[in-house]
């Protein structure tokens, strides 16, 4: 009964050795390498020509950074693509209350546009809502028309702004009061 007992042990030590073909230490050739060598070149995914775009609709808001375009698909089935840029800030009428230190607050503009694919989707600021990292209002002034209806095939664009203290903020656009993106920024006045 022992000689058993030995043989199966003598054939799991063989087994967990690695799959060696019997090679001696420090020859280049093992199952291993073979298994490898038989597969091929490990496949590397290439990416997309454009990268994808995420989806909004009511049932699902998109959380993105600042120029981050969003596909919305609204309660009527218009679908667009929507994006916001900015803020930029301006710089006329910039009070420096101490020299050489940045000023504590600053007038910005934040431009909304869209890119109609079905549908009529309607851009408007009072759609719009900005918020710092406290949880404080900015409150924002459209600059030009307060709305723009953009149809299948056309683009157009809404421009607001707005004063901005240094530190995160975010907008938000909930058409017809349902939200369906927020853009993450950040206001750096050095």
């Amino acid at each position: 009964m022992a000689l058993p007992l030995a043989l199966a042990l003598g054939l799991g030590a063989a087994a967990c050795t690695g799959g060696s073909t019997g090679a001696t230490p420090g020859a280049t050739s093992t199952t291993d390498d073979l298994d490898v060598a038989a597969l091929g070149a490990v496949p590397i995914p290439t990416p997309p020509p454009t990268p994808p775009v995420p989806t909004a609709s009511g049932a699902r808001l998109q959380l993105l950074a600042m120029g981050e375009p969003v596909l919305v698909v609204l309660a009527d089935g218009s679908r667009a693509t929507v994006t916001a840029n900015g803020p930029r800030q301006d710089h006329q009428g910039v009070v420096v209350p101490t020299p050489g230190q940045p000023p504590p607050r600053t007038k910005a503009t934040m431009t909304v546009s869209a890119r109609g694919e079905t549908g009529t989707t309607v851009l408007s600021a009072s759609d719009l809502s900005c918020r710092d990292d406290s949880g404080a209002s900015i409150r924002l002034t459209p600059l030009g028309p307060a709305s723009r209806r953009v149809a299948a095939g056309s683009t157009g664009q809404l421009e607001v702004s707005g004063v901005f203290r240094s530190g995160s903020a975010q907008l938000t656009w909930a058409p017809g009061g349902h939200v369906m993106a927020v853009w993450d920024f950040t206001i750096e006045l050095d």
